[in-house]
């Protein structure tokens, strides 16, 4: 079975305030940037549109902070898709939608490592682990 993720990261520290009634489930993250992560769905829903990311983020007081959207696929520890776009140091950071195995992992890298993510943190970030979502 897949392991799948749909997630926003927001650079803050402090986190960005959201509202009370905000639908969506949000956990903090202190590593490896402080901030916080929005879990978009719990079930994959590929090619969500991106207006509709940009509307699930619309109430959260970003003031400009740095964010980035992220939809990852893999299945037996190696990564199968990768999607992402965002805003980082006030501009649209490169969209990338990358499905080919052979190029995948630096798709990846070039992901993260646009929004300040080192490799050796990409290629161990909590939030893609199993059951982080659970605890």
């Amino acid at each position: 079975m897949a392991f799948t993720s749909q997630i926003i990261l927001i650079r803050s520290d402090p986190a960005p305030k959201i509202p009370d009634d905000f639908p969506y489930r949000t956990k903090s993250l202190s590593e490896p940037f402080s901030g916080l992560i929005i879990l978009v769905t719990d079930d994959y829903e590929p090619g969500i549109p991106d207006e509709s990311i940009r509307k699930i983020i619309g109430p959260v007081e970003l003031n400009g902070v740095d964010w980035m959207y992220i939809e990852y696929v893999t299945w037996a520890g190696r990564i199968d898709a990768v999607r992402s776009f965002g805003e980082c140091n006030g501009k649209e950071m490169t969209p990338y939608n990358d499905t080919v195995i052979e190029t995948l992992e630096a798709t990846y890298l070039k992901t993260m490592g646009d929004f300040g993510i080192s490799k050796k943190d990409a290629l161990d970030f909590p939030p893609f682990y199993r059951g982080f979502w659970d605890s």
